[in-house]
């Protein structure tokens, strides 16, 4: 359906613009950096033949910066079944990509969680 949506022509361009990205593009990396350490969640997603997990950046219409997303596997907590990671930028892999072929090359979208313990959650 999103795939659809995105290829078809609309007249409204603000519409067109919203559907078709499908992930959250981050002003600044900073604005990225401070959602992290502010243990909110954080939109990202996984590319075909790339391992890892990236995140977008940027607000041009053609072009969109990804920054891969460094999970540490040594820092792991486990609450209900599920893993929870300590990440971090890796802004050396910080690159430019045309937004039509990154959007050809997203495999999953996803939405990483923060791992928050004691009264973090009732105090927001």
């Amino acid at each position: 359906w999103l795939r659809k949506t995105r290829d078809t022509d609309s007249d409204n361009t603000e519409e067109t613009y919203r559907q078709s990205k499908g992930f959250y593009r981050y002003a600044e990396i900073d604005d990225l950096r401070a959602k992290l350490g502010e243990a909110l969640p954080v939109s990202a997603f996984q590319l075909k033949g790339y391992p890892g997990v990236w995140a977008a950046l940027g607000n041009t219409r053609d072009t969109v910066e990804i920054v891969a997303l460094k999970f540490i596997y040594a820092d792991i907590k486990e609450y209900c079944g599920m893993p929870f990671f300590k990440t971090h930028l890796a802004e050396n892999s910080k690159a430019s990509v045309n937004k039509k072929k990154l959007l050809e090359a997203i495999d999953f979208h996803l939405i990483l969680f923060p791992f928050i313990c004691g009264q973090g959650l009732v105090a927001r």
